[in-house]
C-alpha cells in the first residue's frame, strides 16, 4: 500500500508523509495550512478544545482530504462530532494493520469505512440523540420553564415533597408551590400525582 500523502495526527502531534518525501516529519496545525494530504488520520484521544480545533483547520485547508479518524474508548463521545466534520472513516485505535489499510484504500476511493465496532458506538449515540429530539419535541409542547420541567422531575422520579424539593433547589416552599401550581395548570391533570403519571405516560423522564 501507498502511505505517501498521508497526515497522521495523533496526541499532540503529527506525523505527514507527503508526496515524493521518504521520511516522516513533525508537523501540527500549521502544517495543516501549508500541507495538501489526500488521507487524514486523526486520533481522537484529545483534549476537547484541541481536538475541535483540528477539526476546524481540516475542514478549512484540507476540504480535499479524506477523513479517518481512530477512536479510543475514551474518545467515543467525539465520534459524532468527527462524523459532522466530515469524517470518512471509522476505526478503533487498536486496529489491525489489514484494517488501517482497507479503511484508506476504500476512503482514497471515495467510499465510506466503519468499523463493526464503532459502528454499534455510533448508532448508540444516533438512538440517543434521536431521543433526545423527540423529548425536546415532546416537552416544548407542554409550554413549562425548565425550572418547571425540574420541579415536575423531581415530582416524578424522586417523588420528593415540596419541601424537599425546596431544599434539594434552595427555594422557598412558596416558590415551589407556585412552580407545581403552574405544573397543574398546564398539564390535563389534576394533582401532582396525576402529573407525575402523566410525565411518565409521555417518557419525559
Amino acid at each position: 500500500m501507498n502511505w505517501k500523502n498521508t497526515l497522521v495526527l495523533q496526541g499532540a502531534s503529527a506525523n505527514y508523509v507527503p508526496k515524493r518525501r521518504k521520511s516522516s516529519e513533525k508537523c501540527g496545525s500549521k502544517e495543516i495550512e501549508n500541507g495538501r494530504p489526500e488521507v487524514v488520520l486523526l486520533g481522537l484521544a484529545l483534549p476537547r478544545e484541541l481536538l475541535t480545533e483540528l477539526l476546524k483547520q481540516i475542514q478549512e485547508h484540507m476540504d480535499d482530504a479524506k477523513l479517518i479518524v481512530l477512536v479510543s474508548t475514551d474518545a467515543e463521545r467525539a465520534l459524532l462530532d468527527s462524523i459532522e466534520a466530515g469524517a470518512a472513516g471509522c476505526i478503533p485505535e487498536e486496529a489491525s494493520l489489514d484494517e488501517l489499510r482497507t479503511a484508506i484504500e476504500m476512503v482514497s476511493l471515495g467510499k465510506q469505512y466503519c468499523s463493526p465496532r464503532i459502528a454499534g458506538t455510533m448508532f448508540t449515540q444516533l438512538s440517543d440523540l434521536a431521543r433526545a429530539s423527540r423529548w425536546n419535541e415532546r416537552i416544548e409542547s407542554s409550554n413549562l420553564t425548565s425550572r418547571e420541567i425540574e420541579v415536575l422531575r423531581l415530582i416524578a422520579e424522586e417523588k420528593l415533597s415540596n419541601k424537599q424539593i425546596a431544599h434539594k433547589l434552595t427555594l422557598s416552599l412558596y416558590t415551589v408551590k407556585n412552580h407545581v401550581h403552574n405544573i397543574l395548570e398546564k398539564l390535563p391533570v389534576q394533582d401532582r400525582f396525576a402529573a407525575a403519571e402523566y410525565a411518565h405516560q409521555q417518557r419525559w423522564f
